[in-house]
């Protein structure tokens, strides 16, 4: 692509892809995001009506598209009608022959930020990436040992013996092999929280939820600033961290080319490119005065600074007590316990407290997508939205309703929420005075 780019392996593919950068013609009634394809802005309004309406005749699984019907259909009759031009293998999706494709032509088009690393599927990246936090979600319900791979856990679970007692829930039928497993999971319909935490009060399901927040009391679990990932250790952090100040300490003698963690050093020093010496008048390197790691630019040595080495300078706003390590950050604060809005954005004449959040709010308005989730690679207009979906493949939900102790990812589904405590319904209609308590179904009633 001659603007990103981005390569692919046949030319159609590069116009199809082509046509992202163009006008995006298509837009959501619901929401109003905007498409460059007609299919691509159907498949998303299905997202809000969750419209799942064909049925598969021999399991009734539904599916939201008539596509995706037949390719489960190819799972009951074994066809294969997509074939490999290179070995004949056969598969029943084109998208599994596109992949295994890339086999013969050695293309890998997902590689991780973090390491270098590239695969034949997003799949296996988004396993890949699990190997950079200390995230487990594969469980084994025999004895709790939990796995980042899927294929781990299946090796794993051959160890136990079939003769095992299996408890089954009786209101949604799944079943469990440990007793203490099964009585966790019925506190999920009950919505009962009897563990309770003696130095803050908050409350959990389970007790293993209590031991993990009491560690983070302790300082015994460290939990990363910019996102919801925790580490049982200080070095796994640490590393983790490099990804959002963008510290890369381990460097090549050779070439300069500097790397984030040692393994992807070593594996540059094996890569078949040889390196070649550069110039270091042709790059600016900016210097930690305390430790004299170098920094590729201005604002990642000073993040550096401030989360490594200013951790006891704190500036407290006297009216909440929120302590921050720079006063013109304490500054912007104060203008929250503010009411006055003296920024306007040009687009829509939408008003806010401080200019960042009129530049942010008018990413809302533009087509680009800079924040990437590095699990799963969705694209998102603003940083905020990225961190706030990152938070989908955790189980951090750290918004609790005082009332029912039910947790959410966000702040705004926790308002939604409380409403239907409070009764509250503040989006009224214009023309009829009928009240709402969600902007999204007001907008349907205007149509």
């Amino acid at each position: 692509c001659d603007l990103c780019d981005k390569r692919y392996a046949q030319k159609g593919n590069m116009e199809i892809h082509r046509r992202t950068h163009g006008d995006k013609k298509f837009t959501c009634e619901v929401c109003g995001m905007k498409f460059g394809y007609k299919n691509s802005m159907q498949r998303h309004v299905r997202r809000h009506t969750q419209g799942k309406c064909h049925e598969c005749e021999v399991c009734h699984k539904m599916f939201s598209t008539q596509y995706h019907l037949g390719e489960h259909r190819r799972t009951h009759s074994g066809e294969k009608p997509f074939s490999c031009d290179v070995c004949g293998k056969r598969f029943s999706c084109s998208s599994y022959c596109k992949d295994h494709m890339r086999q013969h032509t050695g293309e890998k088009p997902f590689g991780c930020d973090t390491c270098e690393k590239a695969f034949y599927r997003r799949s296996h990246l988004r396993a890949h990436m699990l190997s950079h936090t200390d995230v487990k979600p594969f469980q084994c319900q025999f004895c709790s040992k939990a796995f980042k791979v899927a294929s781990r856990l299946n090796t794993h679970m051959r160890t136990h013996s079939e003769d095992r007692k299996v408890y089954t829930c009786n209101i949604c039928d799944e079943k469990f092999f440990l007793k203490k497993t099964y009585d966790n999971h019925l506190y999920s319909h009950s919505g009962q929280k009897p563990h309770e935490c003696q130095r803050c009060g908050q409350r959990f399901a389970l007790p293993s939820r209590l031991e993990l927040h009491i560690k983070v009391h302790e300082g015994k679990l460290g939990w990363c600033r910019g996102c919801p990932f925790s580490f049982k250790t200080k070095g796994s952090l640490k590393r983790h961290m490099r990804r959002h100040t963008g510290e890369r300490p381990y460097k090549c003698d050779k070439c300069g080319m500097s790397f984030a963690e040692s393994g992807a050093l070593t594996r540059h020093w094996k890569s078949r490119t040889p390196c070649t010496n550069k110039s270091d008048e042709t790059q600016t390197f900016f210097q930690c005065g305390e430790c004299s790691t170098f920094y590729k630019t201005k604002w990642q040595l000073k993040g550096h600074m401030l989360t490594t080495h200013d951790k006891k300078k704190l500036f407290p706003c006297e009216v909440c007590g929120k302590t921050f390590h720079i006063r013109d950050a304490l500054s912007k604060h104060m203008t929250s316990h503010s009411e006055e809005r003296h920024y306007k954005c040009g687009e829509c004449g939408k008003t806010f407290k401080r200019i960042s959040h009129v530049r942010e709010h008018l990413k809302v308005h533009s087509s680009e997508r800079p924040y990437p989730c590095p699990i799963c690679g969705k694209s998102f207009k603003t940083a905020n939205a990225s961190k706030v979906h990152l938070r989908t493949h955790t189980n951090y939900m750290p918004f609790q309703c005082s009332v029912c102790h039910k947790a959410f990812r966000e702040k705004s589904s926790l308002e939604r929420h409380q409403r239907t405590h409070t009764g509250e319904k503040p989006f009224a209609c214009k023309r009829c005075g009928r009240c709402f308590s969600e902007h999204g179904t007001l907008n349907r009633h205007m149509k």
